[in-house]
């Protein structure tokens, strides 16, 4: 049985009790984890897309394995591999895939952008500066690498998403600010 088909089969009603389980204390977001249910349940599972999840129990704790840093599509085609003779209902391990897909956001698109905003600090000063100069000098930029070269020597900067607002919407210009 695949994510999308575990989804599909058991109502949000019906998981619920699971979900309150391992949220404890944080039912103010419930309404969230309905809406990513809803729209697990309208997407389409990437069809070419193969991959597992590997669900272990011991006792009363449960563990679901690569389920909460991939693509929504991606995570609704991988197979629910569940362990022998497990006594665990529908419910409950769809109500643990819900938590495990949502780790990240409630919808796709938050859900890329805390993933990597959570994954960022790992990279190192110097190869987030590199990556804002790679950035900034794209095809058809007015910055060439040497405007921006100083980057790579700036003791303490932050970058600022700023944008201008004097060209009209459509033509806004990226700003670095560097105190």
């Amino acid at each position: 049985m695949t994510v999308k088909e575990l989804i599909m089969e058991v109502g949000f009603d019906d998981l619920l009790p699971y979900l309150k389980e391992i949220i404890v204390g944080h039912f103010d977001n419930i309404y969230a984890f309905r809406e990513a249910y809803d729209i697990l349940r309208d997407m389409q599972p990437n069809p070419e897309f193969v991959g597992k999840v590997w669900i272990e129990q011991e006792e009363d704790w449960i563990s679901i394995q690569s389920l909460d840093a991939d693509f929504w599509e991606n995570e609704l085609a991988k197979e629910l591999v569940l362990p022998p003779n497990t006594t665990l209902s529908k419910e409950k391990i769809a109500a643990h895939c819900i938590y495990d897909i949502t780790f990240y956001g409630f919808s796709p698109a938050e859900r890329i952008e805390n993933f990597w905003k959570s994954h960022a600090p790992m990279q190192s000063k110097m190869e987030r500066r590199k990556s804002i100069i790679q950035e900034l000098t794209v095809s058809g930029s007015s910055f060439t690498y040497k405007d921006l070269a100083y980057l790579l020597q700036v003791e303490y900067g932050t970058r600022y998403d700023y944008h201008s607002i004097t060209n009209g919407q459509g033509n806004r210009l990226a700003i670095l600010l560097i105190p």
